[in-house]
Protein backbone atom coordinates (compact mmCIF):
# COMPACT_ATOMS: atom_id res chain seq x y z
CA UNK A 1 0.00 0.00 0.00
CA UNK A 2 1.17 3.15 -1.33
CA UNK A 3 1.13 6.13 1.85
CA UNK A 4 3.43 8.83 0.34
CA UNK A 5 2.90 12.21 1.71
CA UNK A 6 1.72 14.82 -0.50
CA UNK A 7 4.02 16.76 -2.24
CA UNK A 8 3.54 20.57 -0.96
CA UNK A 9 7.05 20.74 1.52
CA UNK A 10 10.06 19.39 1.53
CA UNK A 11 10.41 15.41 1.38
CA UNK A 12 10.57 13.78 4.73
CA UNK A 13 14.41 12.84 5.66
CA UNK A 14 14.31 9.61 7.14
CA UNK A 15 18.25 8.03 8.82
CA UNK A 16 18.84 4.10 7.80
CA UNK A 17 21.64 3.29 10.22
CA UNK A 18 23.19 -0.13 8.81
CA UNK A 19 21.52 1.23 5.78
CA UNK A 20 24.51 0.09 3.56
CA UNK A 21 23.96 -3.38 4.71
CA UNK A 22 22.34 -6.84 4.50
CA UNK A 23 18.75 -5.79 6.27
CA UNK A 24 19.33 -1.91 5.86
CA UNK A 25 19.71 -1.89 2.32
CA UNK A 26 15.97 -4.01 1.90
CA UNK A 27 14.23 -1.44 4.11
CA UNK A 28 15.93 1.53 2.38
CA UNK A 29 15.09 -0.33 -0.41
CA UNK A 30 10.98 -0.49 0.72
CA UNK A 31 11.21 3.01 1.85
CA UNK A 32 12.40 4.33 -1.79
CA UNK A 33 9.69 2.37 -3.06
CA UNK A 34 6.86 3.46 -0.84
CA UNK A 35 7.66 6.77 0.33
CA UNK A 36 8.68 9.98 -0.50
CA UNK A 37 10.85 10.50 1.88
CA UNK A 38 15.07 11.21 1.49
CA UNK A 39 17.08 8.41 2.24
CA UNK A 40 20.53 9.07 4.68
CA UNK A 41 22.53 6.02 4.83
CA UNK A 42 24.57 6.09 8.05
CA UNK A 43 27.49 3.84 9.36
CA UNK A 44 30.81 3.80 10.29
CA UNK A 45 31.87 3.27 6.40
CA UNK A 46 28.67 4.13 4.68
CA UNK A 47 28.25 3.35 0.94
CA UNK A 48 25.62 2.90 -2.01
CA UNK A 49 24.47 -0.68 -2.13
CA UNK A 50 23.88 -1.96 -6.08
CA UNK A 51 20.30 -2.07 -5.46
CA UNK A 52 19.69 1.07 -4.71
CA UNK A 53 21.57 2.78 -7.14
CA UNK A 54 18.32 3.71 -9.34
CA UNK A 55 17.64 5.89 -6.40
CA UNK A 56 20.60 7.84 -5.63
CA UNK A 57 19.42 11.03 -6.18
CA UNK A 58 17.43 10.40 -3.14
CA UNK A 59 20.15 9.20 -1.06
CA UNK A 60 22.90 10.75 1.14
CA UNK A 61 25.95 9.26 3.06
CA UNK A 62 26.65 9.39 6.30
CA UNK A 63 29.47 9.01 8.21
CA UNK A 64 28.52 8.13 12.27
CA UNK A 65 29.85 5.65 14.76
CA UNK A 66 27.33 4.14 17.12
CA UNK A 67 30.05 4.82 20.16
CA UNK A 68 30.63 8.21 19.27
CA UNK A 69 27.37 10.23 20.72
CA UNK A 70 28.93 13.60 18.51
CA UNK A 71 28.47 11.72 15.56
CA UNK A 72 24.98 10.40 16.14
CA UNK A 73 23.83 13.79 17.30
CA UNK A 74 24.80 15.37 13.62
CA UNK A 75 22.85 12.46 11.80
CA UNK A 76 19.76 12.70 13.84
CA UNK A 77 19.17 16.06 13.95
CA UNK A 78 16.26 17.36 11.65
CA UNK A 79 15.37 14.11 10.71
CA UNK A 80 11.53 13.03 10.66
CA UNK A 81 12.76 9.50 11.47
CA UNK A 82 15.56 7.26 12.93
CA UNK A 83 16.07 3.46 12.15
CA UNK A 84 18.78 1.41 13.89
CA UNK A 85 19.16 -1.39 11.15
CA UNK A 86 23.05 -2.22 12.38
CA UNK A 87 23.13 -5.33 14.22
CA UNK A 88 23.94 -7.33 16.46
CA UNK A 89 22.73 -4.63 19.01
CA UNK A 90 24.72 -4.96 22.05
CA UNK A 91 25.61 -2.50 24.38
CA UNK A 92 24.39 1.08 24.73
CA UNK A 93 21.14 2.01 23.08
CA UNK A 94 23.30 5.10 22.62
CA UNK A 95 21.31 5.97 19.00
CA UNK A 96 18.40 5.64 21.18
CA UNK A 97 18.88 8.23 23.33
CA UNK A 98 20.37 10.78 20.50
CA UNK A 99 16.63 10.66 18.74
CA UNK A 100 15.49 11.29 22.22
CA UNK A 101 17.55 14.56 22.90
CA UNK A 102 16.92 15.61 19.35
CA UNK A 103 13.01 14.65 19.53
CA UNK A 104 13.41 12.26 16.98
CA UNK A 105 11.11 9.26 16.75
CA UNK A 106 13.44 6.21 17.22
CA UNK A 107 12.33 2.83 15.59
CA UNK A 108 14.71 -0.52 15.26
CA UNK A 109 14.89 -4.32 14.09
CA UNK A 110 16.45 -5.09 17.16
CA UNK A 111 15.59 -9.15 18.39
CA UNK A 112 18.63 -9.30 21.23
CA UNK A 113 17.11 -9.13 24.39
CA UNK A 114 19.09 -7.26 26.40
CA UNK A 115 19.28 -4.11 23.87
CA UNK A 116 15.26 -4.42 23.53
CA UNK A 117 15.24 -4.01 27.26
CA UNK A 118 17.41 -1.33 27.23
CA UNK A 119 15.73 0.64 24.68
CA UNK A 120 11.94 0.03 26.22
CA UNK A 121 13.61 1.28 29.89
CA UNK A 122 13.77 5.05 27.97
CA UNK A 123 10.28 5.06 27.27
CA UNK A 124 9.26 7.29 29.68
CA UNK A 125 12.16 9.67 28.48
CA UNK A 126 10.52 9.37 24.97
CA UNK A 127 6.93 10.10 26.21
CA UNK A 128 7.85 13.08 27.80
CA UNK A 129 9.59 14.55 24.49
CA UNK A 130 6.19 13.24 22.31
CA UNK A 131 8.34 10.89 20.04
CA UNK A 132 7.46 7.30 19.18
CA UNK A 133 9.97 4.65 20.78
CA UNK A 134 9.64 1.46 18.79
CA UNK A 135 12.11 -1.25 19.03
CA UNK A 136 12.03 -4.67 17.58
CA UNK A 137 10.08 -3.76 14.39
CA UNK A 138 11.47 -7.43 12.75
CA UNK A 139 10.48 -10.57 12.71
CA UNK A 140 10.35 -11.07 16.41
CA UNK A 141 9.11 -9.34 18.45
CA UNK A 142 6.42 -7.30 16.89
CA UNK A 143 5.68 -9.54 13.75
CA UNK A 144 5.17 -12.63 15.98
CA UNK A 145 3.37 -10.29 18.76
CA UNK A 146 1.01 -9.34 15.73
CA UNK A 147 0.39 -13.08 14.35
CA UNK A 148 0.06 -14.16 17.93
CA UNK A 149 -2.61 -11.64 18.55
CA UNK A 150 -4.56 -12.75 15.28
CA UNK A 151 -4.39 -16.51 16.78
CA UNK A 152 -5.86 -15.79 20.54
CA UNK A 153 -9.28 -16.53 20.94
CA UNK A 154 -10.96 -14.17 23.66
CA UNK A 155 -11.04 -15.43 26.89
CA UNK A 156 -9.00 -18.23 26.28
CA UNK A 157 -5.63 -18.67 28.65
CA UNK A 158 -3.00 -19.38 26.22
CA UNK A 159 -0.41 -22.74 27.28
CA UNK A 160 2.41 -21.70 24.89
CA UNK A 161 3.61 -19.97 21.88
CA UNK A 162 6.38 -21.21 19.68
CA UNK A 163 7.87 -18.99 17.55
CA UNK A 164 9.90 -20.72 13.85
CA UNK A 165 12.10 -18.70 11.32
CA UNK A 166 12.79 -20.33 7.99
CA UNK A 167 15.27 -18.08 6.66
CA UNK A 168 16.02 -18.76 2.62
CA UNK A 169 19.77 -19.20 2.15
CA UNK A 170 19.94 -17.20 -1.46
CA UNK A 171 22.81 -14.34 -0.41
CA UNK A 172 24.86 -14.16 1.81
CA UNK A 173 24.30 -12.49 5.38
CA UNK A 174 26.28 -9.99 7.00
CA UNK A 175 28.78 -11.02 9.65
CA UNK A 176 26.56 -9.83 12.28
CA UNK A 177 23.81 -12.08 11.47
CA UNK A 178 26.28 -15.03 11.86
CA UNK A 179 28.47 -13.94 14.71
CA UNK A 180 24.82 -13.20 16.80
CA UNK A 181 23.87 -17.13 15.94
CA UNK A 182 27.48 -18.43 16.28
CA UNK A 183 27.82 -16.90 19.39
CA UNK A 184 25.02 -18.07 21.31
CA UNK A 185 24.88 -21.72 19.93
CA UNK A 186 25.98 -23.78 22.55
CA UNK A 187 25.24 -21.60 25.57
CA UNK A 188 23.16 -21.80 28.31
CA UNK A 189 20.10 -19.57 28.41
CA UNK A 190 16.67 -19.78 30.76
CA UNK A 191 13.36 -20.55 28.46
CA UNK A 192 9.88 -19.74 30.48
CA UNK A 193 8.51 -23.00 30.91
CA UNK A 194 4.85 -24.12 32.43
CA UNK A 195 6.76 -25.29 36.15
CA UNK A 196 8.91 -22.62 36.17
CA UNK A 197 12.10 -21.46 33.90
CA UNK A 198 14.16 -23.91 32.18
CA UNK A 199 17.78 -24.26 31.24
CA UNK A 200 18.43 -24.71 27.09
CA UNK A 201 21.15 -24.64 25.27
CA UNK A 202 21.89 -22.81 22.08
CA UNK A 203 20.82 -24.78 18.46
CA UNK A 204 19.44 -27.90 20.72
CA UNK A 205 16.35 -29.74 20.88
CA UNK A 206 15.79 -30.75 16.96
CA UNK A 207 11.96 -30.10 15.78
CA UNK A 208 10.45 -30.78 12.88
CA UNK A 209 8.11 -27.65 12.01
CA UNK A 210 5.35 -27.83 9.11
CA UNK A 211 5.75 -24.15 7.25
CA UNK A 212 3.09 -23.55 4.29
CA UNK A 213 4.19 -24.14 0.92
CA UNK A 214 6.70 -23.44 -0.50
CA UNK A 215 8.96 -23.68 2.39
CA UNK A 216 7.09 -27.07 3.66
CA UNK A 217 8.73 -28.68 6.54
CA UNK A 218 12.09 -27.47 8.28
CA UNK A 219 14.27 -29.01 10.85
CA UNK A 220 14.55 -26.39 13.54
CA UNK A 221 16.16 -25.88 16.84
CA UNK A 222 16.12 -23.69 19.87
CA UNK A 223 18.50 -20.90 18.35
CA UNK A 224 18.84 -18.15 20.82
CA UNK A 225 16.60 -15.95 23.70
CA UNK A 226 14.73 -13.20 22.08
CA UNK A 227 12.63 -10.67 23.25
CA UNK A 228 9.55 -12.61 23.08
CA UNK A 229 10.47 -14.38 26.29
CA UNK A 230 10.01 -11.36 28.32
CA UNK A 231 7.50 -9.83 26.05
CA UNK A 232 5.09 -12.24 25.96
CA UNK A 233 4.24 -13.19 29.25
CA UNK A 234 3.08 -9.54 29.39
CA UNK A 235 1.36 -9.89 26.53
CA UNK A 236 -0.26 -13.05 26.17
CA UNK A 237 0.13 -14.44 29.93
CA UNK A 238 2.01 -17.36 28.08
CA UNK A 239 3.79 -19.92 29.98
CA UNK A 240 6.13 -21.46 27.73
CA UNK A 241 7.68 -19.30 25.22
CA UNK A 242 10.82 -20.52 22.63
CA UNK A 243 11.81 -19.53 19.38
CA UNK A 244 13.71 -22.04 16.54
CA UNK A 245 15.50 -21.79 13.76
CA UNK A 246 16.33 -23.79 10.83
CA UNK A 247 17.98 -23.72 7.18
CA UNK A 248 16.45 -25.82 4.41
CA UNK A 249 19.66 -28.19 4.77
CA UNK A 250 18.92 -30.67 7.27
CA UNK A 251 22.81 -32.10 7.44
CA UNK A 252 24.04 -28.36 8.12
CA UNK A 253 21.33 -27.80 11.04
CA UNK A 254 22.53 -31.08 12.12
CA UNK A 255 26.46 -29.92 12.20
CA UNK A 256 25.75 -26.41 14.10
CA UNK A 257 23.91 -28.60 16.12
CA UNK A 258 26.59 -31.05 16.68
CA UNK A 259 29.34 -28.02 17.30
CA UNK A 260 26.84 -26.62 19.54
CA UNK A 261 26.52 -29.49 21.98
CA UNK A 262 30.50 -29.92 21.77
CA UNK A 263 31.28 -26.33 22.70
CA UNK A 264 28.65 -26.67 25.57
CA UNK A 265 30.70 -29.43 26.82
CA UNK A 266 34.26 -29.07 26.00
CA UNK A 267 34.42 -24.91 25.25
CA UNK A 268 35.49 -25.99 21.66
CA UNK A 269 35.31 -24.68 18.95
CA UNK A 270 34.50 -20.69 19.62
CA UNK A 271 32.33 -20.63 16.77
CA UNK A 272 31.73 -16.97 16.60
CA UNK A 273 35.83 -16.68 15.81
CA UNK A 274 34.36 -18.94 12.83
CA UNK A 275 32.20 -16.32 11.21
CA UNK A 276 33.99 -15.69 8.29
CA UNK A 277 34.74 -19.26 7.43
CA UNK A 278 31.26 -20.11 8.22
CA UNK A 279 29.79 -17.02 5.95
CA UNK A 280 31.85 -18.14 3.23
CA UNK A 281 30.35 -21.94 3.25
CA UNK A 282 26.74 -21.04 3.69
CA UNK A 283 27.71 -18.34 0.60
CA UNK A 284 28.60 -21.31 -1.61
CA UNK A 285 25.73 -23.60 -0.09
CA UNK A 286 23.10 -20.86 -1.15
CA UNK A 287 24.00 -20.72 -4.34
CA UNK A 288 22.41 -23.79 -4.58
CA UNK A 289 19.19 -22.95 -2.00
CA UNK A 290 16.59 -21.07 -2.08
CA UNK A 291 14.83 -17.57 -1.71
CA UNK A 292 11.76 -18.69 -0.10
CA UNK A 293 11.00 -18.37 3.50
CA UNK A 294 9.07 -18.19 6.51
CA UNK A 295 8.00 -16.39 9.62
CA UNK A 296 5.17 -19.00 11.34
CA UNK A 297 3.87 -18.76 14.85
CA UNK A 298 2.22 -21.43 16.64
CA UNK A 299 -0.37 -20.74 19.50
CA UNK A 300 -1.01 -23.30 22.17
CA UNK A 301 -4.52 -23.21 24.50
CA UNK A 302 -6.05 -26.16 26.15
CA UNK A 303 -6.16 -28.69 23.55
CA UNK A 304 -6.29 -26.13 20.66
CA UNK A 305 -3.29 -25.56 18.07
CA UNK A 306 -3.67 -22.66 15.71
CA UNK A 307 -0.63 -21.57 13.71
CA UNK A 308 -0.21 -18.61 11.50
CA UNK A 309 2.59 -18.03 9.01
CA UNK A 310 4.44 -14.91 6.67
CA UNK A 311 5.54 -16.36 3.90
CA UNK A 312 8.22 -14.90 1.24
CA UNK A 313 8.56 -16.50 -2.53
CA UNK A 314 11.41 -14.06 -3.21
CA UNK A 315 14.02 -12.48 -1.04
CA UNK A 316 12.21 -13.67 2.20
CA UNK A 317 14.70 -11.62 4.13
CA UNK A 318 12.32 -8.81 3.50
CA UNK A 319 10.08 -10.56 6.18
CA UNK A 320 12.67 -8.80 8.93
CA UNK A 321 12.30 -5.31 7.63
CA UNK A 322 8.67 -4.95 6.23
CA UNK A 323 7.38 -3.70 9.94
CA UNK A 324 9.88 -1.04 9.97
CA UNK A 325 8.95 0.21 6.66
CA UNK A 326 5.30 -0.04 7.12
CA UNK A 327 5.72 2.28 10.62
CA UNK A 328 7.95 4.29 8.77
CA UNK A 329 4.92 4.96 6.26
CA UNK A 330 2.30 5.83 8.93
CA UNK A 331 4.61 8.05 10.84
CA UNK A 332 5.21 10.44 7.69
CA UNK A 333 1.71 10.64 7.21
CA UNK A 334 0.37 11.09 10.61
CA UNK A 335 -1.08 7.62 10.95
CA UNK A 336 1.31 6.86 14.05
CA UNK A 337 1.12 9.25 16.42
CA UNK A 338 1.89 7.37 19.46
CA UNK A 339 4.60 8.92 22.07
CA UNK A 340 6.71 6.29 23.38
CA UNK A 341 5.95 2.64 23.35
CA UNK A 342 2.99 1.55 20.26
CA UNK A 343 0.65 -1.00 21.31
CA UNK A 344 2.54 -4.37 20.57
CA UNK A 345 -0.76 -6.03 19.58
CA UNK A 346 -2.78 -3.51 18.11
CA UNK A 347 -0.70 -0.51 16.23
CA UNK A 348 -1.34 -2.26 12.97
CA UNK A 349 -4.79 -4.36 12.24
CA UNK A 350 -4.32 -7.86 11.19
CA UNK A 351 -6.29 -6.77 7.83
CA UNK A 352 -4.11 -3.89 7.63
CA UNK A 353 -1.08 -6.08 7.68
CA UNK A 354 -2.18 -8.83 5.25
CA UNK A 355 -3.19 -6.08 2.69
CA UNK A 356 0.91 -4.39 3.69
CA UNK A 357 2.67 -7.68 2.93
CA UNK A 358 0.18 -8.63 0.17
CA UNK A 359 1.22 -5.48 -2.00
CA UNK A 360 5.01 -6.72 -0.80
CA UNK A 361 4.51 -10.13 -2.32
CA UNK A 362 4.34 -11.60 1.14
CA UNK A 363 1.53 -13.72 1.98
CA UNK A 364 0.05 -14.34 5.41
CA UNK A 365 -1.42 -17.97 6.24
CA UNK A 366 -3.47 -19.21 9.11
CA UNK A 367 -3.71 -23.09 10.08
CA UNK A 368 -6.92 -22.89 12.83
CA UNK A 369 -7.02 -27.09 12.85
CA UNK A 370 -7.72 -27.98 9.65
CA UNK A 371 -4.59 -26.96 7.73
CA UNK A 372 -2.88 -24.31 6.24
CA UNK A 373 -5.18 -22.29 4.66
CA UNK A 374 -3.68 -18.77 2.73
CA UNK A 375 -5.57 -15.67 3.75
Amino acid sequence: MDLKPAADGPAPRVVVFGGSGFFGSRLARELLDTTSARLVLASRRPHLPPSLADGAARIELCPADLGLPATLARAVQGASAVVHAAGPFRGAASLAHACITAAVPYLDLAEEPGYHARVRALAPAARERGILLAPGLSSVPALSALLAARLRLPGQPVDAIETSIAPGSRGSRGNATFRSLLDQAGRTFLLPGPDGPRTVHGFSAGRWIEHPPPVGRRLSYLALPTPELDLFGELFGAGSLSFRAGSEFPAANRLLAGLAALRRRTGFPPLSALTPVLRAATGLAGRFGVECGALTVELRAGASTRRASVVGVRDAARIATVLAAIAVQRLLVGRLTHAGLPPWTTWLGFDELCTELASRDLAVWLDEGSGWRRV
